[in-house]
């Protein structure tokens, strides 16, 4: 959780690198082998942005829909 909370503001790929590598170092995974997890990863990161954008847009058409009908009452 604390390491979430570290890299958040960083970019995915260097977010990556930086939740790894301590944990791969401490289990002795050799960290050359990184670089083809991120290439891995990519993928699916992909498809959690379109989920994440997909939510927040209809969360605010939601909204939008439902502040605009209350103000047509009014």
């Amino acid at each position: 959780v604390l390491n979430n909370l570290v890299i958040a503001g960083l970019p995915n790929q260097i977010s990556f690198f930086a939740a790894y590598a301590p944990v791969a170092l401490a289990v002795g995974v050799p960290i050359e082998l990184l670089p083809l997890f991120l290439a891995v990863d990519t993928i699916p990161d992909m498809f959690a942005t379109a989920a994440n954008v997909t939510a927040d847009v209809a969360v605010t058409t939601i909204l939008t829909e439902r502040t605009t009908a209350e103000m047509d009452e009014n």
